[in-house]
């Protein structure tokens, strides 16, 4: 059909959109028909190796928890030791709930 376009649905006039012939086909059959031309997949681009460079790997030793002796601390000492340890204390707190907060 001279300047009919195709679309899923049949054969259309392209000025008025009026269907001038019924025939279901894919849009990619319309595609075709129409002439437009899917665009070409674009390429994977994998990093080049590179060559000449050495592998580097990062050796992390363990950290060692020392022993903290709580009962021989001071009050003072004890609150600083929990705000390092990331222990919220309340604004009113004994030595001994301090202790017992950082034993658990």
């Amino acid at each position: 059909m001279k300047n009919a376009k195709a679309t899923v649905k049949g054969w259309v006039n392209p000025k008025t959109g009026e269907l001038l012939k019924a025939q279901k086909m894919t849009q990619e059959q319309a595609d075709a028909l129409n002439g437009v031309v899917a665009p070409e997949p674009k390429p994977v681009v994998e990093p080049a190796p590179r060559d000449g460079w050495p592998e580097m790997t990062l050796e992390v030793e363990p950290v060692i928890q020392e022993e903290v002796d709580l009962e021989s601390m001071t009050k003072k000492e004890l609150v600083a030791y929990a705000q390092e340890q990331g222990v919220k204390l309340p604004f009113i707190v004994t030595k001994k709930k301090i202790i017992e907060l950082l034993s658990q």
